[in-house]
């Protein structure tokens, strides 16, 4: 199944703790700030494409389930920063 948002917003699949971002590896401490770090899944904004990791707001969005993956529905505003890797 395919998800398909609309208006300005994007589908995000929340990166696990380990997860490394181009050379950055997060720390045991930053537990906490990992879980507002996405990778996107489709998105209906101009700026930001398919598989970029994005910053989000802990409390933003709307959580997901669908054939037992969780995803997140962000709206545009809710995106705090893109992480480009060099």
């Amino acid at each position: 199944m395919h998800i398909i948002p609309f208006g300005k917003r994007l589908i995000i699949k929340t990166l696990e703790e380990d997860k490394k971002v181009g050379n950055l590896v997060l720390p045991d401490s930053a537990e906490r700030e990992s879980k507002c770090q996405g990778e996107v899944i489709d998105s209906n904004v101009d700026k930001i494409k398919k598989c970029d990791i994005v910053l989000y707001g802990e409390f933003s969005g709307d959580d997901i389930k669908i054939e037992d993956k969780e995803f997140k529905i962000l709206k545009q505003d809710d995106v705090l920063a893109i992480l480009k890797k060099e």
